[in-house]
């Protein structure tokens, strides 16, 4: 960071804690049971629970939010019973096609179908 100042690009920017309104954990470091959350460096906090996790998903991010009328907790959850999308090497598609949206026809194929 200080080198930005030393090579002549500009002045540090100080920033205070009033600056950002929310922060985040990431999937491992969070526990849910019921209506309580454990937060690294905070502890056990009850919370509103307005619904509940479907089996087959898992915790993956966990963002705290501060707003006028207090804190606010959003939990971001993933399918885990949803199959990875398999993807091939380039050199193995053998053929393209490309598509076009119009104005007149709503969708153009390069392989001629409209």
């Amino acid at each position: 960071m200080s080198e930005n100042f030393f090579d002549g690009r500009g002045y540090p920017k100080f920033k205070t804690r009033q600056r950002f309104k929310s922060f985040s954990y990431p999937p491992n470091q969070v526990k849910l049971e019921k209506n309580k959350v454990y937060l690294p460096s905070i502890g056990w906090m009850r919370f509103f629970k307005s619904r509940s996790i479907p089996d087959g998903f898992s915790l993956k991010t966990v963002t705290i939010r501060s707003l006028a009328d207090g804190w606010y907790m959003s939990i971001r959850i993933e399918n885990t019973e949803v199959p990875q999308l398999n993807l091939q090497d380039l050199g193995q598609v053998k053929t393209t096609i490309g598509c076009d949206l119009g104005i007149k026809k709503l969708l153009a194929l390069s392989n001629g179908r409209v």
